[in-house]
């Protein structure tokens, strides 16, 4: 656990550090500010993927192994219907959603670092529901092995795409290193816990296929071509949005309501 708060000191801190310094302090806002909107919604979904960790201590004591397999893989499944259509809309409408907060010429500079610190975050949440499981088997280790992994990770490419990149180099480096990670921990947790890594893929991310490419293909299409005010914009991505979520609700009803019962 402290090696993964050191983690999170790079991810949080340092990158700031690192963009004052090669980028000057007045570049600093424009990292801090979209990374301040994220961690709203992401400490939420943080907060709640916590409780895994003695409810899954529990189960181990009650020798009910069965139960956490289905909790890792369904709980996984709600973590990501509930995350990639909102980060999606953000990820989207970015510079939409920063003009309408404060305003144009902050939006010009901040969108990009806004649209890929939401999907190294997106990335880098999918190792939530695995790490809680796996502490709450007891496993410390494991979880200490992933932390050390991504402050090396940081260390190699943070400090080189913020020099050359600046502003925009370190959120390349942040998604650098969610996805160099996301699939390792994937598979080192699911083989730890005995499960097939296909399979979890399958049951987590395979329902999001048709609806996240017709999203992408419609809020892009919304994005490039339609005339309209930043606000309806981003109302109709919201819809988008809604809609997405009502796909995955009509199709993954049972799924849902079995993993809600379980887990509450």
């Amino acid at each position: 656990i402290f090696l993964s708060k050191i983690s999170n000191l790079f991810a949080n801190y340092v990158v700031k550090l690192l963009i004052g310094m090669y980028a000057g302090p007045s570049a600093v806002s424009y990292f801090s500010v979209p990374q301040k909107l994220l961690g709203a919604f992401g400490g939420i979904l943080s907060n709640a993927a916590s409780t895994l960790m003695p409810y899954v201590s529990t189960l181990k004591s009650e020798g009910r192994r069965g139960a956490i397999d289905n909790i890792l893989v369904r709980t996984s499944f709600i973590f990501s219907a509930v995350t990639i259509p909102i980060a999606l809309t953000i990820s989207i409408y970015s510079k939409e959603i920063l003009q309408l907060w404060l305003n144009e010429s902050f939006a010009r500079e901040a969108w990009l670092v806004l649209t890929l610190t939401c999907i190294s975050a997106t990335i880098g949440s999918f190792t939530t529901i695995p790490n809680q499981v796996v502490l709450g088997l007891g496993n410390s280790r494991l979880l200490g092995h992933f932390s050390i992994l991504t402050v090396i990770a940081y260390l190699v490419f943070l400090p080189v795409l913020t020099k050359y990149y600046l502003l925009d180099g370190a959120a390349y480096g942040l998604l650098a290193a969610s996805l160099l990670l996301v699939l390792y921990v994937i598979q080192k947790s699911t083989k730890t816990l005995g499960v097939s890594t296909l399979y979890y893929l399958k049951i987590v991310f395979l329902p999001h296929l048709f609806p996240l490419v017709m999203f992408l293909i419609i809020n892009c299409l919304i994005v490039s071509f339609l005339e309209v005010m930043d606000l309806q914009k981003l109302f109709i991505g919201i819809m988008m949005a809604g809609l997405y979520y009502l796909f995955l609700w009509v199709n993954n009803k049972k799924e849902i309501l079995e993993a809600l019962n379980n887990n509450c």
